[in-house]
């Protein structure tokens, strides 16, 4: 893509996911992509995976033995690779060893049959974490073919903010939820206005990702699809952090 752009009158943006480090810093040599190439803009998919992975273990309480595993998405994109070290971090942190991961290539199908494996190998599962909210349908999807309750019997933590994982976040189905990624495409138009108006440039990515929790304002104004409010909250609570 980028190869295709070289030479052409506009800047460009890598949302969400960037290029290799080497490979920019090589691009970054040229005098055409040191004016053409911006900043990225990647949210902090670790750090989201480690609050919800100890979210998850928060959840099951003192009493239980840490017994979870992880679905992940694939072996490839960085936000898949970030926010499953993420938790695997926040897990370790906590003294605990996942059972098992496996990848679920952000496939609901997939993940439930998996999950319906998962749940022979390991009798006394605790807790699921899985990285996007259809991996996480999935999973539930499978806990209740085997009469189990998603929220009582066995613990789901996701990540995303589709109308259905919020609805099922309110329901106690999924017990811990993270998102807020999706204000990334509005940062970068703020960032390329800036970029436009010659004004400063800050490349530290404020914080997007928060762990989600009902009756709280970002996740209401998210059941609301409020995007204009949200996008206000959003840099209100940016600037008290920065």
């Amino acid at each position: 893509m980028l190869a295709a752009f070289e030479g052409l009158p506009f800047k460009t943006l890598l949302l969400l996911n960037d290029i290799e480090p080497k490979a920019r810093h090589s691009l970054l040599q040229e005098p055409y992509w040191q004016q053409h190439l911006l900043p990225p803009l990647v949210p902090d998919n670790e750090r989201i995976g480690f609050l919800t992975a100890q979210a998850l273990l928060m959840q099951m309480g003192n009493k239980r033995q840490g017994k979870v595993l992880l679905i992940s998405g694939d072996k490839g994109t960085p936000a898949s690779i970030e926010r499953t070290q993420g938790a695997l971090n926040g897990f370790r942190q906590a003294g605990i060893e996942p059972l098992q991961l496996v990848y679920g290539h952000w496939q609901e199908q997939r993940a439930r049959a998996q999950t319906q494996v998962l749940l022979n190998r390991y009798p006394g599962l605790e807790g699921i974490w899985t990285a996007n909210d259809h991996m996480a349908f999935g999973a539930i999807a499978a806990l209740e073919d085997k009469g189990l309750r998603p929220g009582e019997d066995i613990f789901i933590a996701s990540i995303n903010t589709s109308s259905k994982v919020l609805d099922w976040r309110s329901q106690g189905h999924i017990s811990v939820l993270g998102g807020g990624h999706l204000l990334a495409g509005a940062e970068a138009l703020m960032r390329i206005r800036d970029d436009s108006e010659a004004r400063p440039w800050n490349e530290k990515v404020p914080p997007m990702f928060r762990l989600l929790v009902p009756g709280t304002e970002p996740f209401n104004l998210l059941e609301q699809r409020n995007w204009r409010a949200l996008l206000a909250w959003y840099q209100q609570t940016s600037e008290v952090t920065h």
